[in-house]
């Protein structure tokens, strides 16, 4: 037992493997309490009686919780499948699915138009992304109205409500450069 233990650390050491809980003959202590199915801890046992009665293929003894060298280790039997997803969910890192889209739009634009880019900014914000709605005059195209002007941001700010989103404090002037920055409420 003793030359198994020793050819498990050297094995962890040479993979670089540190960061998870002893298992089968990584385990320091001799003794070991396992934790049953309905989370009762049996008597104390010898570990490589334990580790006889597994089925190899398919279980493996955990180390749940350290003790002190005198006091048995507290283990569990877990399926070996379960633990390689577990571990698979915890080695993936989280990626923020927050993505940015941009949307720009002319201060005098149709009201059709205006319809077509307010679906796709409800779509954006549907999938989750924040969006950033730039009003701007084009060159060589008609000038807006200030009644126009503030129509058009009447008409956003309205979808916005609607799809239960929130608008960040906007950067610009009307008839300018007018920048809106939106994105779903949380929760």
């Amino acid at each position: 037992m003793q030359q198994s233990r020793e050819y498990a650390q050297k094995k962890q050491a040479k993979s670089g493997v540190i960061n998870r809980q002893p298992r089968d003959e990584e385990i320091q202590n001799r003794m070991v309490a396992v934790v049953d199915s309905e989370n009762h801890l049996k008597e104390p046992q010898l570990l490589r009686e334990v580790l006889k009665g597994l089925d190899r293929s398919s279980q493996v003894l955990l180390q749940v919780a350290r003790t002190s060298p005198d006091e048995p280790s507290i283990c569990k039997i877990m399926d070996k499948s379960i633990l390689r997803e577990s571990e698979r969910a915890k080695a993936k890192p989280k990626k923020p699915q927050t993505s940015t889209k941009e949307l720009e739009v002319n201060w005098a634009i149709d009201r059709n138009d205006l319809g077509h880019r307010l679906d796709r900014l409800q779509q954006f914000l549907e999938k989750g992304m924040k969006v950033e709605v730039l009003l701007a005059n084009r060159r060589r195209k008609r000038k807006a109205t200030v009644e126009e002007a503030e129509n058009t941001l009447k008409l956003i700010r309205e979808r916005v409500e609607e799809c239960s989103a929130e608008s960040k404090p906007p950067d610009g002037k009307i008839l300018g450069e007018y920048l809106l920055v939106i994105e779903k409420k949380p929760g």
